[in-house]
C-alpha cells in the first residue's frame, strides 16, 4: 500500500521577487506613524540582515510581544523616547522568566 505524505508540496522560489523601494507603491511613502523619515524603508532594508527575531527574548515570547505592543504604543502616543518602552519589555519578559522558574543573572 502507498504511504501518504502529509507533506506540502514544494514551490518554487525562482519566481518570486521580494519588493524594494521603489518597486511596490507602498513602500515608496514612509510608514503613516513616522512620516518625516522619508528613507525608512532604506534603513530597515539594511538593518534586516543583522536584526534578532524575538525568540532571542525568552520561551514565552506572547508577553514580550504584548509588551511591545503595548510600551510603544504609549510611547508613541506620549512622545516620549521608546528607551522606556525597551525597558518595560525587558522587564516583562525577565519578570516572566523567572515566573516559569529561570535563573537569570
Amino acid at each position: 500500500m502507498p504511504r501518504l505524505s502529509r507533506r506540502r508540496p514544494r514551490t518554487s522560489t525562482s519566481t518570486r521577487r521580494p519588493h524594494r523601494a521603489g518597486r511596490c507603491p507602498v513602500l515608496t511613502q514612509p510608514p503613516p506613524f513616522l512620516p518625516n523619515q522619508a528613507d525608512y524603508y532604506d534603513v530597515v532594508r539594511q538593518a534586516a540582515p543583522n536584526a534578532r527575531s524575538f525568540p532571542m527574548w525568552g520561551p514565552n515570547g506572547t508577553v514580550t510581544f504584548a509588551s511591545h505592543t503595548d510600551s510603544f504604543g504609549k510611547a508613541m502616543q506620549a512622545g516620549s523616547p521608546f528607551t522606556a518602552a525597551l525597558d518595560a519589555m525587558q522587564n516583562a519578559t525577565v519578570a516572566d522568566m523567572r515566573k516559569l522558574g529561570f535563573t537569570l543573572n
